[in-house]
């Protein structure tokens, strides 16, 4: 049985990109906020933004170090990652929007 990990959202930058080398392997990492309207209880609706946090590996980290700046909005696809209670995304394609 084949086994499925995959995830797109699409949200702004939420804050400056933190980009790392770390014995020769490269990472940059943000918070994208993804908006969404939801119905109250009362019938009124409401914007809720949900924010997670999006890591990148290699050639794709110095992109989104080149690319990737605060409140650019951003189309992103890639996996979930856990590791010990921490739940993030492998950000694999991102596609940034026109600033």
């Amino acid at each position: 049985m084949n086994m499925l990990n995959s995830i797109i959202l699409e949200g702004t930058i939420q804050e400056d990109i933190l980009f790392k080398e770390t014995d020769g392997v490269k990472t940059a990492s943000f918070k994208i906020g993804v908006d969404r309207t939801e119905l109250r209880p009362d019938g009124t609706k409401g914007k809720v933004t949900s924010s997670f946090e999006v890591v990148t590996y290699g050639t794709m980290a110095e992109s989104t170090n080149k690319f990737g700046v605060k409140g650019r909005g951003v189309h992103v696809i890639g996996r979930l990652k856990q590791e010990d209670s921490r739940v993030f995304v492998v950000g694999e394609h991102i596609e940034y929007k026109p600033l």
